[in-house]
């Protein structure tokens, strides 16, 4: 098991004033805004040929712990804007004329109206809801736009992509947020205009910058996509079974009984198919969409009380272990160096995502957990040390993974803090 990580004060000054963490959800707090797809993939020849019009569908999770009525309101910018749009007139401005007539079109699509926490309309009970209706905003781009982005960019930013962006003004009684998310246009293969505007050679089938020096060793692009959470569960007290990204099959610590079954790694001792809010959480089952939770052998074991939640004594500690599908692991390129030198490099990656995680109460260990920073996304989270009363003892998770590409994904779990017979 990891070791845990340990924050203490200086020795000398001792320590200041309480600093909330940033995980604690105490207000108003936009945790997460996804674009689906976030990225969207043209042929070069759109120059002249115009494409049919993509839809790229803009959600959030928001969160606040007041319930309070927002009101919302969804825009699109067409522009890459730095500034949440708010500098759209100058960018326009800028633009060649032919585009402006289709930016403006663009920049009129918005939506906006109230929104209330799910719980208004649910039937089982969390301690925190996120908010209703911020899960549609669907923002047409056409290929004018893409044209618009084609024809402003230097050719080497096409290795990152145009990036139009969603923009969510939220108000309420204690306040206002503003938050935006870019979507990704780009071209399906790079090097052909690298080829026709600029000379450099693409290395064909079967070349190699060994065997053919000068040429560009680009690929065609897959669009990159949003990471889904999934989990594997072990037998309690023994590693979670591995997923490995590039595999259709399931590796296991434990032993016998470990299958894939659409996407999510089963334990055949599960007597029935089960989703997190009715299952034992005994560790021998799996559940869709929720990351593990286990234990070491010497310690007792998690129950699910009626609502589905695991049960924590209060300061009680519990390491998260979550998995993610292959969306979350792509493989991509990027290009390195200048037009101006005549020297460009093509750099193979794979993505490294991360998780930020977030709470209505208690602690984590970290902030943000990835196999970069912290050596893999597991975290421990501690209960608050007293029942949280208001709630019924309820608190609630919320996990956002993201990839390195604009991609995200968000999964929420369900503490029941309470204290233990003796």
């Amino acid at each position: 098991m990891r070791a845990r990580a340990l924050l203490a004060c200086a020795v000398v000054g001792g320590c200041g004033p309480t600093v909330d963490s940033p995980t604690l959800i105490k207000d108003l707090r936009v945790l997460s805004v996804k674009a689906q797809p976030p990225e969207l993939l043209y042929e070069i020849d759109i120059l002249n040929n115009p494409a049919p019009p993509q839809t790229v569908i803009f959600s959030a999770l928001v969160v606040d712990p007041s319930g309070e009525t927002l009101t919302y309101r969804w825009s699109y910018c067409p522009v890459e804007s730095d500034n949440a749009c708010n500098d759209y007139a100058v960018l326009r401005a800028q633009a060649p004329v032919v585009s402006q007539a289709d930016l403006d079109a663009q920049h009129s699509q918005q939506v906006s109206g109230t929104t209330v926490p799910l719980e208004a309309g649910g039937t089982s009970e969390e301690a925190l809801w996120p908010y209703d209706n911020l899960g549609g905003f669907n923002a047409t781009v056409s290929s004018g736009g893409v044209k618009y982005f084609l024809n402003t960019n230097n050719p080497l930013d096409l290795a990152i992509g145009g990036w139009p962006e969603a923009v969510l003004d939220l108000r309420g009684p204690t306040g206002s947020l503003q938050a935006f998310k870019r979507a990704v246009l780009n071209l399906r293969d790079p090097g052909s205009i690298l080829a026709q505007t600029y000379g450099f050679t693409v290395c064909a089938a079967g070349q190699t910058p060994q065997t053919d020096p000068g040429c560009l060793p680009l690929k065609q692009r897959t669009a990159n996509t949003n990471p889904s959470f999934g989990v594997c569960v072990g037998p309690t007290g023994n590693t979670p079974c591995s997923i490995h990204p590039d595999s259709t099959t399931c590796n296991s610590d434990t032993g016998n009984g470990c299958g894939w079954n659409a996407g999510k790694c089963t334990y055949t001792g599960c007597s029935s198919h089960v989703t997190m809010k009715g299952c034992l959480a005994d560790h021998n089952c799996a559940w869709d969409g929720e990351p593990a939770i286990y234990r070491s052998p010497t310690e007792p074991a998690l129950t699910a009380d009626r609502h589905g939640a695991y049960s924590l004594a209060p300061g009680e500690s519990v390491q998260i272990v979550p998995t993610l599908d292959a969306g979350a692991y792509e493989s991509y390129q990027t290009l390195r160096g200048s037009l101006q030198s005549g020297q460009i490099q093509v750099v193979d990656e794979t993505e490294s995502p991360s998780i930020a995680w977030y709470c209505s109460q208690g602690s984590f260990d970290y902030d943000t957990s990835s196999a970069d920073t912290t050596g893999d996304l597991s975290n421990f989270y501690t209960a608050p040390d007293t029942v949280p009363t208001a709630t019924n003892g309820l608190v609630t998770l919320f996990l956002v993974a993201r990839d390195q590409r604009g991609g995200e994904a968000w999964t929420a779990i369900d503490i029941h803090v309470a204290r233990r017979n003796p």
